[in-house]
C-alpha cells in the first residue's frame, strides 16, 4: 500500500511552500511507500503474538484483535503525509525544514489524512506507542486533530487511546533509510529529517 502525499492547503506562507516544491516526485513516493513495508515488517511480531497468546481461552478474539492491528496500522501509515516543519520557526527564511514525522524504539508520531473528526486541514496527527502494564506489553494509537504546520506537532496533547495489541511479547519499532546504492540502513530512531523513513518496521 502506498500513499501519494497532499501538501497542506491551507496556513503555509509564500516562502514556504517555495521551500516545499524543492521535494522530486521520485522523493515523496519513496518516502512515503511504507504501508505494504509495515504489512510483511509484522510477520515476526504475528508469530511471537500467536506463540505468546493463551491458547485455553480467545483464540479466536486474539486473532481478530491481531488482523485488526494490522489492519489499522496499514491504514494509518499507508495514510501519512508529508507535511514540513521548520526547526527554526522564527527565522526569516523558516529555517531548515524537516517532516513531521518523529519515531523511536516505543513511540511514533505523524500526520495523516484524517476522517471527520479531523481538523480543519482535513488530517490528524497519530501515534502509536508500545506501553507495558502488568507484565504485558501493549501498543496503543491515539489521535488528534492538526491545527497546522504553525504549531509543532510535537506538541499537539493526543487523545482517544485505542489498544491495538496486547501480549507478553516486546514490541519496537525500527525505521530505515535508503542509499543511492539501494543499501538498507536501520535504526530506532527517526527525528529532524527532512523526509519521512522509507520503510518503518514493528517486530
Amino acid at each position: 500500500m502506498t500513499a501519494k502525499p497532499t501538501l497542506p492547503k491551507h496556513g503555509l506562507p509564500k516562502s514556504t511552500l517555495r521551500g516545499v516544491r524543492g521535494f522530486t516526485l521520485i522523493e515523496v513516493l519513496a518516502a512515503l511507500a511504507i504501508g505494504s513495508a509495515v504489512i510483511v515488517a509484522t510477520a515476526a511480531l504475528i508469530h511471537n503474538v500467536a506463540l505468546n497468546f493463551d491458547r485455553r481461552t480467545g483464540v479466536v478474539g486474539r486473532a481478530d484483535q491481531l488482523l485488526l492491528a494490522i489492519e489499522r496500522l496499514a491504514a494509518d501509515f499507508g495514510a501519512a503525509r508529508l507535511v514540513p516543519q521548520s526547526l527554526a520557526p522564527q527565522s526569516a527564511g523558516g529555517g531548515n525544514r524537516r517532516a513531521a514525522f518523529v519515531g523511536g524504539s516505543t513511540e511514533v508520531r505523524f500526520v495523516a489524512a484524517g476522517g471527520t473528526v479531523a481538523g480543519l486541514q482535513g488530517e490528524e496527527v497519530v501515534s502509536l506507542t508500545a506501553e507495558e502494564r502488568d507484565d504485558r506489553s501493549q501498543l496503543v494509537r491515539r489521535r488528534a486533530p492538526w491545527p497546522g504546520p504553525r504549531m509543532p506537532f510535537e506538541n499537539v496533547a493526543l487523545r482517544d487511546p485505542v489498544l491495538l495489541l496486547e501480549g507478553k511479547v516486546e514490541i519496537a519499532f525500527a525505521f530505515a533509510s535508503l542509499a543511492t546504492d539501494g543499501t538498507v540502513t536501520w535504526s530506532d530512531t527517526w527525528s529532524g529529517q527532512p523526509l519521512p523513513p522509507r520503510l518503518v518496521r514493528l517486530s
